[in-house]
């Protein structure tokens, strides 16, 4: 790497870039995380995916329970997902503590194939960033 004189370094400049999250799919996101889960459609990268809404520590409390069915290192792992709940997901009266707003959570999701059939996720539970979806509707389809 070649030294970088002072005339250079001037026009050096820090860039910070954050992609566009829906203003209204944060708001059924806060819902959700208040225990109002709805049902949504999501388009991301040429993928539909849809499903119900979840709260972050119904998401959390699920993967615990799941994890701790599947023997000692499971549940091991479990505890790390039930402290995330209880940490990130527990309303607070502090009002500097707001529940993060950077992931969506659905439950009962299904996903639209290629061919126009689709795939069911039983019992399973998805988080996705909400920078990456590129539309939704509320609703199932």
């Amino acid at each position: 790497m070649e030294n970088i004189d002072e005339s250079q370094e001037s026009k050096i400049q820090e860039v910070i870039s954050l992609k566009t999250r829906d203003s209204d799919l944060l708001y059924l996101v806060r819902m959700a995380n208040f225990g109002v889960g709805v049902g949504v459609t999501l388009f991301s990268k040429g993928t539909i995916i849809t499903g119900t809404l979840m709260s972050g520590k119904e998401y959390y409390e699920t993967v615990a329970s799941k994890l701790s069915e599947a023997g000692e290192f499971g549940a091991v792992l479990a505890e790390y997902y039930t402290h995330k709940a209880k940490e990130l997901y527990t309303p607070s009266d502090d009002a500097d503590k707001e529940m993060p707003l950077n992931f969506l959570h659905l439950k009962e999701s299904s996903f639209f194939k290629g061919d126009g059939g689709l795939l069911k996720m039983q019992n399973s539970v998805l988080r996705i960033k909400i920078e990456e979806i590129d539309g939704h509707y509320v609703g199932n389809s």
